[in-house]
């Protein structure tokens, strides 16, 4: 069957373009040497396919996201290669609107994030961090995790 109707009915392939203009507020305040920064941040995307594999298919949505989020930095006092060790993370209330509530079936979601980095001292790439992190994702009908390297930089 692949054979027969590739292109047209299974094996498909969809070129997209893609626009995502966003708004970002931000506060920073710090406490002894812990960072605390709230973030609200409005992201509108419009998709849109231009060449695919079959006439029977075709992309075209428009979403908006809104994610009010919570992030702290704590210094650990513990020295490693040149650098200091910090931990922290963040929790965030993410909002869809448009095609992405229908897509997922959902309003809202929340993620949970730990980190564990290593912050060399001084200037270094304008790496602000390298470390691990874990999120948890909870959402109405959905919930999972995710995990990987955790790199931040400061220009």
């Amino acid at each position: 069957m692949k054979a027969a109707a590739s292109g047209t009915l299974v094996d498909w392939k969809v070129d997209t373009w893609s626009i995502v203009p966003a708004l970002d507020l931000k506060c920073d305040w710090t406490w002894g040497r812990t960072a605390f920064e709230f973030r609200s941040r409005f992201d509108y995307f419009h998709t849109e396919s231009f060449k695919t594999s079959s006439p029977l298919i075709g992309i075209e949505g428009s979403s908006q996201t809104w994610e009010n989020k919570f992030d702290a930095d704590v210094p650990l006092g513990l020295r490693l290669l040149g650098g200091e060790l910090h931990t922290g993370g963040f929790v965030s209330r993410t909002e869809l609107f448009g095609d992405a509530v229908q897509g997922l079936s959902v309003n809202n979601f929340y993620t949970l994030n730990g980190r564990f980095v290593w912050a060399p001292l001084g200037k270094f790439l304008k790496l602000r961090w390298f470390g691990l992190g874990a999120s948890f994702f909870l959402g109405e009908h959905f919930q999972g995790w995710s995990a990987g390297v955790d790199l931040s930089f400061k220009l």
